[in-house]
């Protein structure tokens, strides 16, 4: 900014010599002036502003760069050298980001393995995927389940639990091992019916 208003100034010096040069020519001439008074207005105008501007703008730019106060630069770096605080060069944000991102990477991934079996809800307070069974036919087995445990063979229940324990391991190497996933579905009232985390079952309405 202050580069400008200097250039405005020098430009306008150099109109107003030209222009007076040119109406003296002009006059000696006795040609028409009107255009060089024009110009020598203009020229005028140009010094007055910028050069009125330029201690101004001056000012502005020394106060900008003045050191900052040793107070100041002992607040700046205790924020640096705390590594685990919310200003450690944007790493925490970096970190988080990155996280929710994987986060919205395996549920769009769970919500398409499952689709027919039901939804994908994440609760991010207790890091739990939460599948909510609607498929007909998976209740109204698990319904029967509930009453029949002995029948979990026969109803391929371990099975069952090895493909949801196998899921369980893919979360934990998108994510980390804090996540855990819940399979909700009715029994034939909702409830959660398993639980895995880290490739093993953490706990079963069957026992």
């Amino acid at each position: 900014m202050l580069k400008m208003f200097v250039a405005i100034t020098i430009i306008g010096l150099i109109m107003l010599f030209l222009g007076i040069f040119s109406y003296i020519t002009a006059t000696y001439k006795n040609e028409t002036r009107g255009m060089f008074v024009f110009l020598i207005g203009l020229s005028v105008v140009m010094i007055i502003g910028g050069g009125s501007m330029i201690p101004h703008v001056y000012a502005q730019q020394t106060a900008s760069q003045k050191p900052a106060s040793a107070q100041q630069q002992a607040s700046m770096s205790s924020i640096n050298q705390d590594q685990n605080g919310p200003f450690d060069g944007g790493a925490h944000q970096r970190a988080a980001s990155k996280q929710l991102f994987a986060e919205k990477v395996i549920k769009k991934q769970l919500s398409k393995d499952y689709r027919k079996l039901g939804t994908v809800m994440l609760d991010q307070t207790h890091k739990t995927f939460v599948l909510t069974i609607s498929n007909k036919d998976f209740n109204q087995a698990m319904t029967y389940l509930k009453t029949h445990p002995k029948q979990a063979q026969q109803l391929k229940w371990p099975k069952t639990v090895s493909g949801f324990e196998k899921t369980s391991l893919m979360i934990e190497n998108g994510l980390n091992k804090h996540y855990q996933l819940k399979i909700i579905a009715k029994t034939p009232h909702r409830q959660p019916i398993l639980t895995v985390a880290n490739g093993q079952k953490v706990r079963s309405f069957v026992k």
